[in-house]
């Protein structure tokens, strides 16, 4: 049987559930989570709305791009940063370092998310314009790079817990240990 994939990396737009099936999922697969964002705020010592204020975008991207090489050296779930597929060198390393899952949702739903999130005044602005207004305008631009990144793109609209069992039943599918957990069918 061939190895599992050393890395499991979630991307997606903002408030397509990255970080919540990130959590479930290394919970079901006993492996570690990483979470990009969470990654920038450690190393940078604050967290991104100060590092894009301090250093603007590019900035962070860079920041962004590195601790996405320390993720996938590392292995495990990685919930990426919704712009992390903007760097084609960061598309090249989680195609090459494991599977890549494109957690897909309309702009409607994700609109709905981000109205209803707590930390809607946490996530700095990309263009400058209303939050909500931002999500059509920037998954208008990251869509084709996250279908074109990704291994396989997966209905965001189902709960965090569905997700991730489709998730854990691909990675099986592609030589994972059959003993780690029991996967349902969806």
């Amino acid at each position: 049987m061939t190895p599992a994939p050393s890395a499991l990396f979630l991307i997606g737009g903002r408030c397509s559930g990255k970080s919540t099936v990130g959590a479930v999922l290394a919970r079901l697969l006993a492996l570690p989570l990483r979470d990009t964002d969470l990654m920038v705020e450690e190393e940078a010592g604050r967290d991104i709305t100060a590092v894009v204020r301090e250093e603007g975008w590019p900035g962070f991207r860079r920041r962004e791009s590195r601790a996405l090489a320390r993720a996938a050296q590392a292995g495990g779930v990685v919930a990426c940063g919704g712009g992390i597929v903007l760097a084609e060198e960061n598309r090249v390393l989680m195609r090459a370092s494991g599977l890549v899952f494109y957690l897909a949702a309309p702009v409607q739903s994700l609109c709905e998310r981000m109205a209803g999130s707590k930390n809607l005044s946490a996530r700095p602005s990309l263009t400058g314009i209303d939050p909500l207004a931002e999500i059509a305008a920037v998954m208008a631009e990251r869509e084709a790079l996250y279908r074109g990144c990704a291994h396989h793109v997966l209905d965001a609209t189902r709960t965090a817990e569905q997700t991730a069992r489709a998730v854990a039943l691909i990675r099986h599918r592609a030589g994972a240990d059959q003993n780690i957990f029991k996967v349902e069918m969806l």
